[in-house]
């Protein structure tokens, strides 16, 4: 009767939260495997790359924060203190 109005068990509603958390694990674990495999040149390689790509995901985040306002609260903060003089120029 439940059915009827929409009510599903928790188990049924998360199933493809399970299936896609799974599916992760699993590709991360590939990729995992994989790191361990390389040589020194090649990990070298990829920390370089990763590290890269790492920094890139960062500004991209930042950037759509800032332009959604999620950081006007502590750039407000940060601006109270500088004209309170609670800053010191570096």
């Amino acid at each position: 009767m439940r059915e009827e109005y929409g009510f599903r068990p928790i188990e049924v509603q998360d199933a493809p939260i399970k299936v896609y958390n799974q599916f992760m694990a699993s590709r991360v674990e590939k990729i995992e495997t994989e790191v361990m495999q390389l040589s020194v040149e090649e990990l070298d390689a990829f920390r370089l790359w990763f590290t890269e790509h790492d920094f890139d995901a960062w500004d991209r985040q930042m950037a759509a924060d800032s332009k959604a306002g999620k950081l006007d609260r502590l750039a407000d903060e940060a601006m109270r203190d500088y004209d309170a003089g609670f800053t010191t120029e570096l």
